[in-house]
């Protein structure tokens, strides 16, 4: 897995590329620090798989900016990792585009 991180005052934008399992989104926590932005958005455009580990870390953000008031936003995310969003009901809560 390899990401892209920019930020921006408070935004940041990640584009991960690969996939997300269990050792990888224990990577993906440890790169990207969400103590100093509250809107974040991630390019899943080259990201092939997504586990429950993944979803586990798209959850915990989802919970740290909102209790902020801030942000999450998932965008460019190809059908078949949509799907998994879509099979636990992530798609009625999380920002997906």
């Amino acid at each position: 897995m390899e990401v892209v991180i920019e930020k921006k005052e408070n935004k940041m934008n990640c584009c991960v590329t690969g996939k997300i399992d269990t050792v990888t989104s224990t990577e993906l926590q440890k790169k990207v620090d969400l103590s100093d932005v509250t809107d974040v958005t991630f390019d899943l455009s080259n990201v092939d798989y997504l586990s429950s580990a993944g979803l586990r870390f798209f959850i915990v953000c989802h919970k740290t900016l909102a209790a902020k008031s801030g942000s999450l936003k998932i965008v460019k995310i190809q059908d078949h990792v949509k799907e998994v969003f879509d099979m636990v009901g992530l798609d009625s809560i999380l920002d997906l585009s």
